[in-house]
This record gives C-alpha cells, structure tokens and sequence, in this order.
C-alpha cells in the first residue's frame, strides 16, 4: 500500500471539523436544576395575564423542538425585562441567564414560516420549564436543528 500524499491529513482533519457556527452541541450539561427557584423569584412581579408573543407553528415532538421553544422563550424574555421597571428587570435577567445556552446553536429561518401568535406570560413559563426538562431528558439537539421547521400548510402567504 501505498503511503498517503503529503498534507493529506490535514485534508481530512478539515474534513472532519464542522464549519463555524454549524455546531449545534454543548461541552457541558447545560440545563440548571435551579430554573424553578428563578420563575418563582419573578413570578409574584409578573401580570400572568400579560401577553408575549411565541411561535404557533414550530414542528413539535422532534428533539429539536424543546431548542427552539428555548430560544423563542428567551427572546420573549429578555424582551420583557427591557421593557420592566428597577425591581423586575434583574429578576428576569436571572431568569435569562439561565436559557442564555441555547444562543450558542445558531438558528434559521430560511423559508419564513414562523408565526408568532400571543399566549399569557405564564404559559410561556410554563413552556420553558417544560422543555427545559425535555432537554434535561435528551441529548443536547445535533446540528440539525439550525434550520427551523414549521408544520406543513401553514407557511405565511407570500407577496400580492
């Protein structure tokens, strides 16, 4: 047999490594046994009939799905502690830091199907336990969850 090419490892070692921000894993158990004790520090601030928008029409059931209701869930978070006062915003930005994981798995919507439909800040927090949990049962999501899927027919309609 015949030796390899010089440089030929290094081919296959580039090969090997997945492209910068295609990676969509953790080095560590990301999920905090404490995310109970931060939604019950800012639940007494909050208006539980107060409103944020969630997606409506994420495929769910996929490992992919506890990710991507995650990273909504700390959009929608860290959109309200913008927007509260002195006591609130530092209650919810600890309750941020605590899904600030799920920014290291870059996410995309090439096709645009997201649709965001408004749900009462208490069924949001409702979600994030939840799925935090499905991510405590599961494996990190691969890569493949970087592209965001919809379920079927219900794509936003396009330009008239």
């Amino acid at each position: 047999m015949d030796p390899a090419p010089p440089g030929s490892a290094l081919v296959l070692l580039l090969l090997a490594v997945p492209p910068p921000g295609g990676c969509c894993s953790f080095e560590f158990s990301p999920v905090s046994s404490t995310f109970h004790a931060h939604v019950e520090a800012v639940s007494p601030w909050l208006l539980l009939d107060y409103t944020v928008e969630m997606p409506e029409n994420l495929e769910l059931g996929s490992l992919c799905s506890d990710l991507w209701t995650l990273r909504f869930g700390l959009a929608a978070i860290l959109r309200l502690a913008a927007r509260a006062g002195g006591a609130l915003s530092p209650r919810l930005r600890a309750l941020a830091a605590q899904l600030h994981f799920v920014t290291g798995c870059p996410l995309s919507d090439p096709q645009g199907c997201v649709r965001l439909r408004p749900v009462n800040v208490s069924q949001l927090l409702g979600a994030l336990e939840l799925h935090l949990g499905g991510l405590r049962e599961r494996h990190p999501p691969p890569s493949a969850c970087a592209r965001l899927r919809c379920t079927t027919g219900t794509a936003p309609p396009g330009p008239p």
